[in-house]
C-alpha cells in the first residue's frame, strides 16, 4: 500500500497499518478506548506506523497539545515564505486548512473533531526552519457552513465583512471579487464603473490578503488583476506605476508572468492569479497560453478601492 499523501493520512489511519515502519511494535486493538480518549487513542495508532517519509517530506510522530490537541509535525521541501513578517497567520491557516478540509474531512474523521479534538498540521521547511501551524477541527470540516473566509473576516479585528458578495474592508483597502469570464480590458472597464481599479497588489501581505479573504477558497478561480507589461515588454505596471514584482513573489508558488516564447510574450500583457497561489500572464481575451494547462478562460476579476 503507497502512502503517497501527508493530509490523508488522519482519514486513513485505521486502513494503513500495513505501512508501518515498525513490525516489531503491535498496533492498538481495543477500539473501545476511541470513545473514552480519542486523543491518546488516534495518537496511538498513528505512531504505530510512523516515522514515514513522502514525496520528500517526512511525517514525525505525533504528539498531544494539551487535552485536545493533536499535532502532526511535518518536515521537508515546504514552500513557506521566508518572512513571514506583517503577515496574518490566520490568513495561512484559512488557505492550508482550505486544502486539508478537501482531504481529510470525512466521516470518519469527522468523529474525531465531533469529539472537540482537533489536528494541528506543523509544516517546518528542513533548511530554513521556517514553520507555520495549520489547525484543523470540527468547524472547519463544516461543508455547508458559512464560507471560512467570512468567518475570518468577521472575527478578524482589522476586517469586517460589508456585502455578502466576498466585498472585503480592511485596513489594507477595500476589495471584490466579481466572478465573470470577460477580458482584461473589460474587468478593468467593469471595475472603473464600480468606482475603482483593477487590484494592485504590492506586498506580500496584500497578496495573501487577496488571495485568501477577498477570493473563493473552497472553489478556488482564477482572476484578472491590474497588472499589465502592454507599454513594455517584461516591465509591470499597475495604473501605471511599476510594481515589485519580487515582493508579491515571496508567497507565489510559481510565476509565469515572463516566462515563454518571445512572440508569444509579446502578446501576453495581462496577468491574473491561479487557481493555485501564482501568477500567469495571458493575451487580453483570457485564453490560457499554449503549453499550459488549466482554466481555459481567466473566471473573474478582483477590485480594488482606496
Amino acid at each position: 500500500m503507497k502512502c503517497s499523501n501527508f493530509l490523508t493520512l488522519p482519514c486513513l489511519s485505521l486502513v494503513l497499518i500495513s505501512c508501518s515502519n515498525s513490525p516489531t511494535q503491535k498496533p492498538p486493538n481495543d477500539l473501545r478506548k476511541f470513545s473514552d480518549d480519542p486523543q491518546s487513542m488516534f495518537i496511538e495508532m498513528m505512531n504505530y506506523m510512523l516515522p514515514m517519509k513522502m514525496d520528500g517530506i517526512t511525517m514525525l510522530n505525533v504528539f498531544p497539545e494539551g487535552e485536545k490537541g493533536i499535532v502532526f509535525p511535518l518536515v521537508g521541501d515546504i514552500p513557506i515564505p521566508e518572512n513571514l513578517d506583517g503577515l496574518k497567520t490566520d490568513m495561512l491557516n484559512n488557505m492550508f486548512s482550505g486544502m486539508a478540509r478537501q482531504q481529510i474531512c470525512l466521516e470518519g474523521t469527522r468523529a474525531l473533531f465531533k469529539s472537540g479534538v482537533y489536528v494541528k498540521f506543523r509544516f517546518r521547511n528542513k533548511t530554513s526552519n521556517n514553520q507555520i501551524d495549520v489547525i484543523v477541527d470540527e468547524e472547519t470540516c463544516q461543508y455547508d457552513g458559512s464560507k471560512p473566509e467570512y468567518k475570518l473576516a468577521e472575527s478578524d479585528s482589522v476586517i469586517s465583512q460589508t456585502k455578502p458578495n466576498n466585498s472585503i474592508k480592511s485596513t489594507i483597502g477595500k476589495y471584490e471579487f466579481v466572478l465573470g469570464q470577460v477580458s482584461w480590458s473589460e474587468a478593468q472597464e467593469q471595475a472603473i464603473e464600480m468606482g475603482g481599479y483593477l487590484t494592485c497588489p504590492n506586498s506580500t501581505e496584500e497578496a495573501y490578503h487577496i488571495r485568501n479573504v477577498v477570493m473563493p477558497i473552497r472553489n478556488r478561480k482564477t482572476a484578472w488583476i491590474g497588472l499589465t507589461d502592454e507599454v513594455t515588454e517584461g516591465k509591470w505596471l499597475c495604473n501605471g506605476s511599476e510594481v515589485d514584482i519580487q515582493s508579491i513573489e515571496k508567497f507565489l508558488s510559481w510565476n509565469r508572468l515572463n516566462k515563454g516564447k518571445k512572440d508569444e510574450l509579446n502578446k501576453r500583457d495581462f496577468a491574473h492569479f491561479t487557481v493555485r497561489a501564482g501568477l500567469l500572464s495571458r493575451e487580453n481575451s483570457g485564453t490560457i497560453p499554449k503549453g499550459y494547462r488549466g482554466r481555459q478562460l481567466v473566471e473573474g476579476f478582483v477590485v480594488e478601492w482606496d
